[in-house]
């Protein structure tokens, strides 16, 4: 995620950043779906498989309190209530 918003330089509004960091997670998803889906054609048992696991759906991201906290207090306003 760094990298993808270190090559852009600048946002003209925060959806933007939004969309393009959206952009990156799901590209992201797609290439360890496609690992996954190539360990399990090739017959391996869930315990022997390899690629790495959800990033969207059904994983869980440690810290994500403690992160929206201090984007609040850096950007105050910024998120909404309902998200913390």
């Amino acid at each position: 995620m760094r990298k993808i918003i270190k090559t852009r330089g600048h946002f003209p509004n925060d959806d933007a950043l939004v969309k393009l960091l959206w952009l990156g997670i799901v590209d992201i998803e797609d290439k360890r779906a496609a690992a996954r889906a190539a360990e399990a054609a090739a017959g391996k048992p869930h315990d022997k498989r390899n690629a790495a696991g959800y990033l969207i759906e059904g994983s869980v991201t440690p810290g994500w309190r403690e992160a929206l906290a201090a984007f609040d207090a850096k950007w105050p306003g910024r998120i909404p209530v309902n998200a913390m």
